[in-house]
């Protein structure tokens, strides 16, 4: 029988960017993804690894303080979800959301495909509401629809 190490060979690939990715060294991060990498989520259209470089750059410029943490991780034939958590202190001008020294926690959940030794693909889900809601920036929660159109 023919072991499979698909499972552990991605599971480390990912690990490694993350780690990389919290250490602020965006370039070896980029690196662990594949040239054509297409990264969904993030913005409306999917995105390279230069585009995700500064989206990484501007939200560790306005959290200098902000780390990753990973919370959960699974991993199967070439794909590896992750359940990880931000968590930092707004200190520089964010989504056009000027400092606001607010400290922040964002649940993030991201589906990983790995391929020849790389992230291939990746797809984001985060708490982006929830980050604006903590920044002030967004409606608080049990806002009330006053009208409807056609009502």
């Amino acid at each position: 029988m023919i072991e499979d190490n698909t499972d552990t060979e991605g599971l480390s690939i990912v690990l490694r960017h993350l780690e990389h990715t919290d250490r602020r060294e965006l370039d070896r991060a980029a690196a662990d993804c594949a040239p054509d990498v297409r990264i969904h989520g993030l913005c409306s259209e999917p995105i390279g690894s230069g585009v995700w470089k500064q989206a990484m750059h501007s939200l560790l410029t306005a959290f200098p303080d902000g780390r990753f943490a990973v919370e959960d991780v699974l991993a199967d034939g070439d794909r590896v979800a992750v359940r990880q958590t931000f968590r930092g202190t707004q200190e520089g001008a964010f989504l056009g959301i000027a400092p606001t020294g607010r400290r922040v926690t964002v649940a993030a959940t991201v589906m990983y495909r790995v391929a020849g030794a790389r992230i291939a693909e990746s797809w984001w889900s985060a708490d982006v509401l929830g980050l604006l809601r903590q920044l002030d920036a967004a409606p608080a929660a049990g806002y009330r629809v006053v009208s409807r159109p056609g009502s």
